[in-house]
C-alpha cells in the first residue's frame, strides 16, 4: 500500500512536470520582459543628441545641411552610430581626430547603411564610402588623410549630389 502511494506520488510529480514543460515550450515567439531587470537597465536605442550643425558645400553653393552628433573623444568614436535602428534624414554624426591620419570604420552593431565621408583637415572630402553593410566587419578606409569623418544615411551623397572635393563647414551649438 505505501509503495503504491508513492509510486502513485512520484507519476503525479513526473506528470505535473511534464506538463509544466509543454507549457513553457509553446510557440510564442514574443521575447517576454523580465520582471527581475529594472527599466533603466534595459538595452535602449541611442537617442539623438543635437551638438550642432553641418554644411556641406561646392564652393561657395551650399548643397546641404544637417544637424549633427559629434563623437570627439575615444569613447564617442568607438560607438559612433552603433546601435541605431534609425536615423532622420538631415541628422548626421561628425567625427573629430586631433590630427589627420588613414582612417578606417567598420559598421560592427550598426543596424542602418551609411554613407561614411572622408574629410582632410582643410575639410575637403577626400573619400566617400557609399551605402555601407550593417553589422560588417569589414574595414572601410579612408584611403588619404582625414581629420574628420561625417555619417549619414546611405544614398544621401547621391541624393545631394556631394562628391569628393566638396567641402564642409560645422558649427556647435
Amino acid at each position: 500500500m505505501i509503495t503504491k502511494l508513492y509510486g502513485n506520488i512520484t507519476h503525479n510529480i513526473l506528470l505535473a512536470f511534464i506538463l509544466v514543460l509543454f507549457a513553457s515550450c509553446s510557440n510564442n515567439d514574443k521575447p517576454k520582459a523580465n520582471p527581475n531587470i529594472p527599466p533603466k537597465f534595459i538595452e535602449r536605442e541611442p537617442l539623438f543628441k543635437k551638438h550642432g550643425q553641418l554644411t556641406f558645400m561646392n564652393g561657395i553653393d551650399t548643397l546641404a545641411t544637417i544637424n549633427i552628433e559629434i563623437a570627439d573623444t575615444p569613447e564617442k568614436t568607438t560607438k559612433g552610430l552603433m546601435y541605431r535602428k534609425h536615423m532622420e534624414d538631415n541628422n548626421g554624426m561628425l567625427f573629430i581626430f586631433e590630427s589627420g591620419r588613414r582612417q578606417t570604420f567598420w559598421m560592427r552593431n550598426t543596424p542602418i547603411s551609411l554613407d561614411i565621408i572622408f574629410i582632410n583637415a582643410e575639410k575637403e572630402i577626400v573619400h566617400i564610402a557609399p551605402n555601407t553593410i550593417p553589422y560588417s566587419t569589414k574595414n572601410i578606409p579612408s584611403f588619404e588623410y582625414a581629420q574628420y569623418v561625417v555619417e549619414v544615411n546611405a544614398g544621401y551623397c547621391q541624393k545631394h549630389a556631394i562628391t569628393t572635393g566638396n567641402k564642409i563647414d560645422y558649427k556647435r551649438q
